[in-house]
């Protein structure tokens, strides 16, 4: 009896290993600043994952760059595995579908037009069926760029 009682202590120790194993921990290191920008390295478990720029005033909306591209990340309200939405720029706007992504947050992957018209962009609005987030966006061409330098640093 003992015996098995010390091979289910065992095993409860090993599933409980396995599930904190599982568990990523997210943080973000300061690269620099942009426009009012902060820019960051973000690491998933100690390991480089992509570079972001988090806008001002708005820690929930980042723009962010990794081997997959661009995306545009924010907090929601939404729920379920992706919302459907639009993207703003400048008052033109696209129908999107977001994303679930890490920590909770939506996003979508952008395409190269897109960060373009953000680069040359005034205004963001960014809707779901849960939220609308507006984002002056104005000088993005320079927060872009330093992005792009903290990816070659950090890749």
């Amino acid at each position: 009896m003992n015996r098995s009682l010390l091979m289910l202590a065992a095993l409860a120790g090993a599933l409980t290993l396995i599930s904190a194993a599982s568990a990523q921990t997210f943080k973000a290191k300061k690269f620099g600043e942009a426009n009012g920008w902060t820019v960051n390295a973000n690491m998933a478990d100690d390991q480089y994952m992509n570079c972001g720029a988090v806008a001002p005033g708005a820690s929930y909306a980042a723009l962010e760059k990794s081997t997959e591209g661009w995306t545009l990340t924010f907090a929601s309200k939404a729920k379920g595995e992706n919302a459907k939405g639009s993207l703003a720029i400048d008052g033109k706007a696209t129908n999107v579908t977001f994303d679930k992504f890490d920590e909770g947050k939506y996003g979508v992957f952008l395409k190269p037009a897109q960060v373009k018209a953000l680069q040359a962009g005034k205004a963001l609005i960014v809707k779901t069926n849960a939220d609308e987030i507006t984002l002056p966006i104005e000088g993005l061409a320079a927060v872009t760029r330093k992005v792009e330098e903290c990816v070659k640093k950090n890749s």
